[in-house]
């Protein structure tokens, strides 16, 4: 990819990878447009350790004026588990363009190049914090089913918890690092975390960051057992609201804490993201918590499918247990139509599947808010297994 430096004007080159050395210089740069033009403190390393690593520098692309970073993208390979598939995909953030170099397609560029980086890397899905349309452009779109609740404890007298000996109380870090590992573990749609990579984003507390909120971990606990994790935020930007980033374990035990924390940490109500089909929503309910009110909401940010071919050969373990033979062996690829991109499914038996355009393949894989998908009808054998599951975007993993 350094073969494909571009000069856009004298001393301007790229767009190419970060050289190691350069790191320092690529991180005062998005401090300067993501922190210090909003009055933030530079944090920007800290909150981005995994994307900003001298060992994820080639994955970090640039444009440099006689030396000096002016634009800037970045990537973070990361894996996704789903019911039988360890996923590759990544995630794109930190996309900027120092003023004085904005309106000459730098950031356009730098894009496309890190899109190619993902089909070179084996990446075929692509998670983006934003939806700017330079993203859309590039065939990103709003992805996934959620409600985003504000849960406040019920009226009247609280409900006898079915869960006797039911505590809460905030996790004690690092020693109990490995009991919310294994929490996590459990979760069968999830961001892969090594083990090193726990402390790491703990401490980093990105997303929690931005808003200067106190990230907290508290552990739900049935006698002396762990059995689910609350990851939260609380700070000023939200006054006397709970913000959830994750929870994992337990459902009946994280609804029949809900209460107690909220109590525990002298908040009115809590910032909840229900992922649709999400077993939490029906425990919420019965500990008398109202969560069907309020639309069910594409997820934040957006998702591009980078090679579709890819894509569909990796859900195959996924796709098995759901599909029949033909379906998952199928053929996946992409063709021009009408100066736009159809992308296909075709079976052995000549069985074929399409639809036109990125936005369409996108809702037809995940759903998107409380849209119908025409693109897989109920009677089609691909319903049976999309809309596929998605993570939480804005948990530790937030790039």
């Amino acid at each position: 990819m350094e073969g494909s430096t571009q000069h856009c004007g004298p001393g301007l080159d790229g767009p190419r990878p970060v050289r190691p050395q350069e790191l320092p210089q690529v991180v005062d740069l998005v401090n300067q447009i993501f922190c210090v033009a909003l009055g933030k403190p530079p944090t920007m390393g800290q909150q981005f350790p995994q994307l900003f690593s001298p060992a994820n520098a080639a994955n970090l692309f640039l444009y440099a004026d006689q030396g000096r970073p002016v634009a800037h993208a970045g990537l973070w390979m990361g894996t996704l588990h789903l019911p039988g598939v360890r996923l590759p995909v990544a995630a794109l953030g930190s996309v900027c363009t120092l003023p004085p170099y904005r309106g000459q397609g730098l950031a356009g560029r730098l894009v496309a190049m890190a899109w190619e980086r993902c089909r070179e890397a084996g990446r075929p899905l692509l998670f983006i914090s934003g939806d700017r349309s330079l993203y859309l452009r590039q065939g990103a779109h709003r992805a996934g089913r959620y409600r985003d609740l504000r849960l406040r404890p019920p009226a009247g007298t609280p409900k006898p918890s079915a869960l006797p000996g039911l505590g809460i109380r905030l996790a004690r870090l690092p020693e109990e690092l490995p009991i919310v590992a294994r929490l996590h573990q459990q979760e069968p749609v999830r961001w892969h975390r090594p083990w090193e990579a726990w402390p790491e984003l703990i401490e980093a507390a990105g997303y929690a960051t931005i808003y200067h909120l106190r990230q907290e971990l508290w552990l739900v606990t049935v006698g002396e057992n762990p059995v689910a994790c609350w990851v939260t935020g609380r700070g000023e930007a939200f006054p006397g609201e709970l913000l959830v980033l994750e929870a994992f374990g337990n459902r009946q035990a994280l609804a029949a804490s809900l209460q107690p924390l909220l109590a525990a940490t002298g908040t009115e109500q809590a910032c909840l993201p229900l992922l649709e089909g999400d077993p939490l929503g029906p425990a919420l309910e019965a500990a008398g918590f109202p969560v069907g009110s309020g639309p069910v909401e594409p997820l934040p940010g957006t998702v591009a499918v980078t090679d579709w071919p890819l894509l569909w050969r990796e859900l195959a373990p996924y796709l098995e247990e759901r599909l029949p033979r033909e379906w998952v062996g199928a053929q996946a690829r992409v063709e021009a139509a009408n100066g736009r991109s159809r992308y296909l499914l075709e079976t052995e038996t000549g069985e074929v599947w399409t639809v036109e355009g990125e936005a369409a393949l996108i809702r037809a894989l995940f759903g998107q808010g409380d849209q119908p998908v025409p693109e897989v009808p109920p009677h089609h054998p691909l319903a049976a297994a999309l809309p596929l599951p998605l993570p939480w975007p804005k948990g530790l993993n937030y790039i």
